[in-house]
């Protein structure tokens, strides 16, 4: 007869699923609806009524301009909008996958979010996103701080792990955060609603508010997670990355706006047309691998090697919408939030994630520009400027 022998890890490992278990399970039989039926009746946004708990996300900054409360408001209505993200997140019970040694880092994949919640549900995930929202520090920072690294990539925000706030006392396993935010975004926002550009102002609003939603997902992680280790987060069987802010911002959006380290700007005056990225974005991911930052991409090998990313234009009005209440409120009352945050797309087009190629690799690019419908003539066009090496 043969006995399954369970080494020290799988041991460690399964004590750690077993106690995540129980406090689920034991923070769903604690709760009683009854004492959250105020927070449920709301004749607008719950940011509006001052008892309830989305409060506590609040960012808090030291002498706090008045010109940040749109970008405050807007990420409220971003929050509330990924409820049933951070349901999954915060009360559905992740897998964690077999690891061979020590040296493995733990790799968590949670249920699918839901599409709509029961008022149960909302109530439960709105009472322990305020438990963590009262050990987040909000701070600003320079791009140099928050970089103390030397990284290529230029930061808008940062969440870090606090081991000094455990919340073990608020029923969660994990520890509190700090997010630090872009001192230079900040007084963006701050500049423009000086000068009275208005378009400027909700622009620069709008990058702050889904800065902020990508960083409370992490503090999200860090609230749920024990242990202060690394962990890779997967939201849902289907995600493709391991970096859940943005996930969450491509789940919420449809993609990711492109609006960070001045890639795109302003929307432009004339047409009012601004970009969306996709996501997963190969930019992105072999940014943050070039610069050794931890990044899983569950992608073919041939994915990964693609030269292009997609881009496309959509029209600014839907993000100017965004900051009337008649937005919200109208979709509020119709349950119309799956997919409302989705602008349509104008126009695709395919950018070069690299400016320096070998002849192969502008070759490839080139049968990849052929096979997407682009003419010949104006690809060679664009890639007779690249800066092209030998193999």
């Amino acid at each position: 007869m043969r006995f399954k022998t369970t080494t020290p890890l799988a041991a460690g490992d399964s004590l750690t699923v077993k106690t995540l278990a129980n406090q689920i399970q034991a923070n769903h039989a604690a709760f009683d609806i009854r004492q959250y039926e105020h927070n449920q009746c709301t004749p607008g946004h719950p940011q509006d009524l001052i008892t309830h708990p989305i409060n506590y996300l609040r960012p808090v900054l030291h002498m706090q301009d008045p010109a940040l409360n749109s970008a405050i408001r807007l990420y409220l209505h971003f929050v509330d909008h990924a409820l049933p993200i951070f349901h999954s997140l915060l009360h559905c019970m992740p897998t964690l996958a077999p690891r061979k040694d020590e040296s493995v880092v733990k790799e968590w994949t949670f249920p699918e979010p839901l599409v709509a919640l029961t008022a149960e549900q909302k109530a439960i995930t709105w009472e322990y996103l305020g438990r963590l929202g009262r050990e987040i520090e909000w701070k600003e920072g320079s791009r140099e701080e928050m970089n103390k690294g030397g990284k290529k990539m230029v930061a808008e925000g940062e969440c870090t792990l606090r081991p000094d706030r455990p919340l073990q006392s608020c029923g969660l396993l994990g520890f509190g955060s700090t997010i630090t935010t872009s001192r230079e975004l900040i007084r963006q926002v701050e500049a423009s609603a000086r000068t009275g550009d208005s378009r400027k102002h909700q622009w620069c609003s709008f990058d702050l508010a889904t800065t902020w939603l990508h960083e409370i997902s992490h503090a999200v992680e860090h609230a749920v997670l024990p242990g202060v280790g690394w962990d890779d987060v997967f939201l849902g069987p289907g995600a493709k990355t391991s970096e859940t802010g943005f996930e969450v911002e491509g789940r919420v959006l449809g993609g990711r706006f492109n609006v960070r380290n001045g890639n795109v700007g302003l929307p432009r005056a004339d047409t009012g047309e601004v970009w969306m990225r996709e996501w997963p974005d190969l930019m992105t991911i072999h940014e943050y691998w070039d610069d050794d930052n931890r990044l899983i991409a569950r992608l073919p090998a041939t994915e990964l090697e693609r030269l292009w990313v997609k881009q496309w234009r959509i029209d600014w009005r839907f993000v100017e919408k965004m900051f009337e209440d008649q937005f919200w409120q109208k979709h509020l009352k119709a349950r119309l939030r799956q997919g409302m945050l989705r602008p349509e797309r104008r126009a695709d087009l395919h950018i070069l994630r690299k400016t320096a190629l070998t002849v192969a690799e502008k070759e490839k690019a080139r049968q990849e520009s052929l096979a997407n419908g682009y003419v010949a003539r104006e690809i060679d066009e664009y890639l007779a400027n690249l800066d092209v090496r030998p193999n």
